[in-house]
């Protein structure tokens, strides 16, 4: 696979990704029908493969040397896990002007675009569900591989089909991916709003990270909100006297969130005792993720192991409960985070 980026072909096109545009590399003709979106990274772009039509997402980055990075995290996962199922499976690499270009399978929306593709309406626990199985078992794999993604946000999880595979995910974008075990090496990393706090303490850091950030996602699906938003807003004390005028009370459920314990707030008073278990079940799980001593987090090897559950069948409950009495899980914690995974 680095072969391929060794033999790169450069073409002249314009500095600027557009429709139309007509791309080159040695083995295919790129036609770009739309740019997808753009940032710090690049600009990536919806392109069809002359000849056959099929649809590919092309990542287009200035700098060589983070782009050489990315491919050679990616070619490491590959060989690690040869079905792909984990991340985004790569077509082929090349240079094209200015840009390094990553050819990628075309996916479907990141967990943010869904989000506000529903108008910010949450997610159920049920809905939930199949998103944390699949990302626990990934979390697991790198766990495994001994890498850290640390990056995990909505906007790195996307969804691969959600009309004909609902809730089938995969994680994107390991450009800041590093070895485990020279995590010290670097100071700063994840998004503001799903950094844990042992980044911002400066203190010694492992894969958990990991797993406060897919907690912050989680809660973010469950509340179509973030938990802390790194954004500053006057209190509003302050507005008042900047302003002159009184705030108008909203009277939201929201307003009466101060801890985890209150999520509680938010099950329906109609809610059977069933969908009640659930949501417990569901808030335990994201108290083990978010517990501020990176030493207390459950563990990414502890929730690899939860992929014995995915098939819902519950004549595996049993090798879930050995694989977590091995692992050392309280009891009743182990029942209530089965009791999440494995419900219909």
């Amino acid at each position: 696979f680095m072969n391929m980026c060794k033999r790169l072909e450069k073409i002249e096109t314009s500095q600027t990704i557009k429709t139309g545009d007509v791309i080159r590399s040695l083995t295919n003709v790129y036609h770009v029908d739309k740019v997808l979106g753009s940032g710090s990274f690049g600009t990536v772009v919806l392109c069809r493969i002359e000849g056959t039509d099929e649809l590919v997402a092309i990542k287009f980055m200035t700098k060589e040397k983070d782009a050489k990075y990315e491919v050679k995290v990616l070619q490491y996962l590959k060989h690690r896990d040869s079905s792909q199922k984990f991340v985004t499976k790569v077509i082929e690499c090349f240079t094209c002007s200015k840009y390094f270009c990553i050819v990628y399978e075309l996916l479907d929306r990141t967990l943010f675009d869904l989000l506000k593709d529903r108008h910010w309406i949450p997610l159920t626990v049920s809905e939930i569900r199949p998103i944390a199985k699949q990302l626990l078992e990934m979390l697991g794999f790198l766990k495994q591989i001994g890498v850290t993604h640390t990056d995990i946000k909505p906007d790195n999880i996307m969804l691969v089909n959600h009309e004909s595979q609902p809730f089938r995910v995969k994680l994107i974008d390991f450009g800041l991916a590093h070895r485990t075990q020279k995590l010290s090496e670097y100071h700063l990393m994840q998004a503001v709003k799903y950094r844990a706090p042992e980044i911002h303490l400066g203190t010694p850091r492992d894969e958990s990270l990991d797993l406060w950030s897919l907690g912050y996602t989680l809660a973010f699906l469950f509340l179509g909100r973030t938990l802390c938003p790194d954004d500053e807003l006057k209190t509003p004390e302050e507005y008042e006297q900047a302003t002159g005028q009184k705030i108008k009370k909203s009277h939201s459920i929201y307003d009466k969130l101060h801890s985890l314990d209150d999520l509680t707030n938010l099950i329906p008073a109609n809610a059977g005792q069933t969908e009640v278990k659930d949501f417990n079940a569901f808030l335990d799980l994201l108290k083990q993720m978010l517990c501020v001593n990176p030493a207390d987090r459950i563990l990414p090897s502890g929730a690899f192991l939860l992929k014995m559950c995915l098939t819902c069948d519950t004549r595996r409950v049993v090798s879930i409960g050995v694989a977590f009495e091995m692992l050392d899980f309280h009891s009743i914690f182990c029942q209530k985070i089965m009791h999440f995974i494995t419900s219909n």
